[in-house]
């Protein structure tokens, strides 16, 4: 518990937060798709297709997001095993 500042509150009190212990909670494995199983025999089970395409699109909408493709270029990096550079497409972009 943590002493939270209500704004419209008279008083401060005792109240609950977000904090990574309690606002982060892991979803479990499917089964057969712990991270003991081999990659290859996890990918054989049957939903392991659609969770690929789920996170794939996730990913997807998730870099749209982050980089807009209207506003951003990716250029190769210079250092091999490094991610590609993300830069701002022009000076408006770059604000």
């Amino acid at each position: 518990m943590s002493i939270c500042f209500l704004p419209f509150a008279s008083n401060f009190r005792i109240c609950s937060i977000y904090t990574h212990t309690t606002t982060f909670a892991t979803f479990p494995f499917p089964p057969g798709m712990t991270p003991n199983v081999p990659v290859q025999a996890a990918r054989a089970l049957p939903a392991a297709a659609a969770i690929e395409d789920a996170a794939a699109r996730l990913n997807s909408l998730r870099q749209a997001w982050l980089n807009p493709p209207d506003l951003i270029v990716t250029r190769p990096e210079i250092v091999s095993g490094f991610p590609d550079r993300v830069l701002p497409r022009n000076e408006a972009a770059r604000a």
